[in-house]
């Protein structure tokens, strides 16, 4: 933010929580779908709430709009005319895409909870490495992606839970997803006490 403002680019930061996965959704596929979905209003809260934050920040710093509820309730209006998911069509068909292609996701399979209690944290980046492991991401240049894996998150920190009930699901083929169990079990713990709640814009 100073370099950029020091340059004469008016230049703005929101600090956020990475403290859980944004949104539902990690991987390729299901996180374009995943954005689509907010786009036509039918996204996760969280993640429609922190797109409209910086859609206002962008918008008040232009001076596109007097001031930030008159830029939240613009960007809200777009999403729920549909005009927002429109304007995202006419940019996927400009680079020649094409969003009535099926874009196909990995078979499903659930990880459920082995105890009862509230979910405390949340390790994302095992959760990032774990994707990765199942060809969602590249360790070296040469690797191929496998855009169909990923993962679902049905819990958020903060959430009280009863053992057996689903934590995630993993989008694999059944040998790679037991693979990876375990680690995605220890990725998220659950503790006895509820945690204290996050905010999910911590500055800006």
């Amino acid at each position: 933010v100073a370099v950029g403002n020091r340059m004469n680019v008016r230049t703005t930061a929101l600090l956020t929580d990475m403290n859980q996965p944004l949104g539902r959704m990690i991987g390729n596929t299901v996180e374009v779908e995943e954005s689509i979905a907010t786009l036509q209003g039918k996204g996760p809260e969280d993640l429609r709430e922190l797109a409209l934050a910086l859609g206002t920040d962008l918008l008040v710093s232009v001076d596109a709009a007097a001031n930030p509820d008159e830029a939240t309730q613009l960007l809200s209006q777009h999403i729920d005319s549909g005009r927002a998911m429109e304007q995202f069509q006419k940019m996927v068909s400009g680079q020649g895409g094409d969003l009535s292609v099926p874009r196909l996701v990995a078979p499903k399979s659930k990880l459920v909870a082995e105890r009862s209690g509230y979910i405390s944290a949340i390790n994302t980046q095992q959760l990032g490495q774990v994707v990765v492991e199942l060809g969602g991401g590249r360790r070296v240049k040469s690797d191929t992606i496998d855009h169909g894996v990923g993962l679902e998150m049905h819990v958020r920190i903060g959430d009280e839970i009863a053992a057996g009930r689903p934590l995630l699901d993993i989008f694999a083929k059944s040998a790679a997803a037991a693979a990876v169990r375990d680690k995605l079990a220890a990725a998220i713990r659950i503790s006895d006490k509820p945690p204290t709640p996050l905010a999910l814009i911590v500055k800006n």
